[in-house]
């Protein structure tokens, strides 16, 4: 769901960017094997100072030697065997097993003689994408440490987004070599092309086309996605057309489905198809909804279980004055918070790709709708790094690794917090897969959905200039 949204054309000045390159420090020989020498003293205790995150070169530590520490040949006895060293700062490098570099810097950390021992960390060129409008107007990557992030894996095409939404602007060029098969349940056809534009904007934050000089970035540049249309062109679509689309994104393979719509009234028949999706190992995340000053009403189906309900967040991380609260907020991500419809401050709204009827278009828009797909593209990089998580795991990691925001612990107005892109993929690449969840694709569903009427919003026009904001609906 979105709140306002102001329009940027295509007509905009190219966008200067300012890239940060870092080291990138990789090089290695072969790995030996070591085993702990019997007898070796341990002294109790981690070091508090003891960095274990992040990627690193398999099967090699770099241990700092005090001025009296053991010499090599006391290591070597513990089975491990020198490498390389950087003599100047008195640090070996040792060759360990791979997948035990960190179970042997927290032992080599412990012994006397050690200042540290630590895995041999992997630094590369920071990933600031060069598309065109993101220096300027897309602030809410690096809020969340998308870039970062990106530098462990920008999204593989094996992980498909279903976005069920008001369809997806099939030939915009930010977008068009992402999309999959998809469906629309309005028209009952396999051409589920956006005629409102609310769906291209929740597609392209969540994977549009990215470092390609064009246009914006998304947070999952790799994966693919699969539009469910399951709105008109108001943005309206009955129960029976949602619950449909979203049967059949799970059932058709989508490991993510994102639903960035919702409404104040429970049903039986979203339910069912929530746990339908669920059962098939599709993770489902929803908008908590934009009626925060209209009584704040539950949104589902935002609040059902096996729902990763999403709030929205400022530039400064303050809560989103639309933004829906309660117990089933599990998460935020930036949504935007302008001040007004006619706010030009591009760090209050969100811009992704959008729709116009013909042409490129890219739109500044403020919701729940878009905090949703922050959170549906960060699920994707995180089984583009772990295939094999389930969906209960890749929730359980976008929560842990937020950044708490509010009342300590989860609450109702922020949840477990803000997410986080670096600590999930950090995560992630730690986690083991319980299973590998796996689908069964079934017919195209024949019914025909049934619109019942919904509120109506009122269509703004496309401005003609940018970036002069257009009016709420």
């Amino acid at each position: 769901m979105n709140r306002q949204r102001t329009l940027m054309t295509h007509g905009l000045g190219t966008i200067l960017i300012l890239v940060l390159l870092f080291l990138l420090v990789s090089s290695g020989q072969g790995i030996l094997q070591a085993k702990m020498f019997p007898g070796t003293q341990i002294h109790p205790g981690l070091p508090s100072d003891v960095r274990l995150d992040g990627p690193f070169v398999p099967g090699r530590v770099l241990v700092r030697l005090e001025e009296n520490g053991p010499a090599p040949a006391i290591l070597g006895r513990l089975g491990l065997h020198q490498v390389g060293e950087i003599a100047p700062l008195n640090v070996v490098i040792y060759a360990v097993p791979p997948g035990e570099e960190r179970a042997w810097a927290r032992r080599l950390s412990q012994m006397e003689g050690i200042r540290y021992a630590e895995p041999d960390y992997i630094y590369t060129a920071s990933r600031t994408p060069n598309d065109e409008y993101y220096s300027q107007y897309q602030w809410n990557f690096p809020h969340v440490h998308a870039e970062e992030g990106w530098n462990i894996t920008t999204g593989s095409s094996n992980v498909v987004i279903a976005v069920l939404d008001t369809g997806v602007d099939l030939t915009h060029p930010d977008l068009q070599a992402k999309i999959v098969s998809g469906y629309d349940f309005i028209n009952n056809d396999a051409d589920p092309s956006d005629d409102e534009g609310h769906g291209t904007h929740v597609a392209g934050i969540a994977a549009a086309s990215t470092n390609n000089h064009t246009g914006v970035a998304g947070m999952a540049w790799g994966a693919r996605i699969m539009p469910v249309k399951v709105l008109d062109s108001q943005g309206q679509g009955a129960l029976s057309t949602i619950a449909s689309g979203i049967v059949w994104a799970a059932d058709h393979g989508a490991p993510i489905i994102n639903l960035s719509l919702g409404g104040s009234t429970p049903a039986d028949t979203l339910e069912d198809a929530v746990n339908h999706a669920y059962r098939r190992g599709a993770l489902l995340v929803a908008a908590s909804g934009n009626e925060y000053t209209q009584g704040n009403p539950t949104s589902y189906p935002a609040a059902y279980d096996h729902v990763l309900a999403v709030g929205a967040v400022g530039d400064r991380n303050e809560h989103a004055a639309y933004s829906n609260t309660g117990p089933y907020v599990d998460v935020v991500a930036p949504g935007g918070n302008p001040t007004g419809d006619y706010d030009t401050n591009p760090n209050h709204w969100i811009a992704s790709t959008f729709w116009r009827g013909s042409g490129q278009a890219y739109a500044q828009i403020a919701g729940t709708s878009q905090a949703a797909p922050h959170v549906a593209g960060l699920a994707a990089l995180i089984l583009s790094v772990n295939p094999g998580l389930t969906n209960d795991q890749v929730e359980t990691i976008i929560e842990q690794t937020a950044d708490d925001l509010g009342s300590a612990g989860k609450d109702d107005t922020f949840g477990y917090g803000v997410i986080n892109v670096l600590r999930a993929l950090q995560r992630a690449t730690s986690s083991t897969p319980t299973s590998t969840p796996t689908s069964t694709s079934t017919p195209l569903p024949t019914a025909t959905p049934t619109l019942t009427p919904t509120p109506s919003r009122t269509p703004t026009p496309v401005p003609t200039v940018t970036p002069t904001p257009s009016p709420t609906r």
